[in-house]
């Protein structure tokens, strides 16, 4: 399957490290991107939300962007890489 991102969804950069056939990792923002099945993305985003403060969840959050090619829509916005779970959506 051919991923369809050219670019950082969240900073438009080029650089990416390949994590999986199907999900790149961005080297400038650390943005999480690619195109799979939302099975697949729980390798990186669990579906469960980081408790905390809003301050404390954004210094440690990094964006991620999939297009859910079995669901045909994108899901988008910002986990704790630590933990996996999501900060913010949208």
């Amino acid at each position: 399957m051919k991923v369809m991102y050219q670019q950082c969804p969240a900073c438009n950069s080029k650089e990416a490290e390949k994590l999986d056939p199907k999900i790149r990792q961005c080297a400038h923002c650390g943005c999480v991107y690619g195109c799979c099945t939302i099975r697949h993305t729980r390798r990186y985003v669990l579906d469960e939300w980081e408790p905390g403060t809003q301050d404390m969840l954004n210094n440690n959050s990094i964006p991620y962007d999939f297009w859910l090619i079995d669901l045909k829509y994108r899901i988008h916005g910002w986990f704790n890489p630590t933990t996996g779970r999501i900060t913010q959506t949208g």
